[in-house]
């Protein structure tokens, strides 16, 4: 929509991606963990374990529909689409949610990657990450 206001206003629009301008000088450093995908499985396996399921029902009652972004954050989306049958088990929700934070974290991935300056590191210890923030 504000696309179209622009052209609107202006006759033209166009979309670029931010520059990588620093506004601090910063070591930005990210952290790419092998094992990622195991790592949002067993996130999703805790957050149904402590009650996932339990705590969207109570919020329901709470409106939490009528939210527009609470009803679509991962886990919740997922819970409510099998609440209303779109899933066939609370067992597809957790797959499902598992699916989509798996998505997101590509995208965001993919987002910082971009981004010249981030030094991208595997698993770094404390040492490492300390001798690049506080070099000797």
């Amino acid at each position: 929509m504000r696309a179209l206001e622009v052209v609107e206003l202006t006759g033209s629009f166009t979309a670029s991606l931010p520059e990588h301008r620093s506004v601090y000088d910063a070591v930005q450093i990210g952290i790419d963990h092998p094992q990622l995908d195991a790592r949002i499985a067993d996130r999703v396996a805790g957050m149904w374990a402590a009650g996932m399921i339990e705590e969207v029902h109570a919020l329901v009652s709470m409106g939490l529909r009528d939210g527009p972004t609470a009803s679509r954050a991962l886990g919740y989306a997922q819970v409510l689409a099998w609440l209303d049958g779109a899933l066939d088990s609370a067992e597809s929700a957790r797959l499902a949610t598992i699916a989509a934070t798996r998505r997101l974290a590509r995208r965001q991935r993919s987002w910082f990657r971009r981004d010249p300056r981030i030094i991208w590191l595997d698993r770094p210890d404390v040492e490492q990450v300390a001798g690049m923030v506080n070099p000797a």
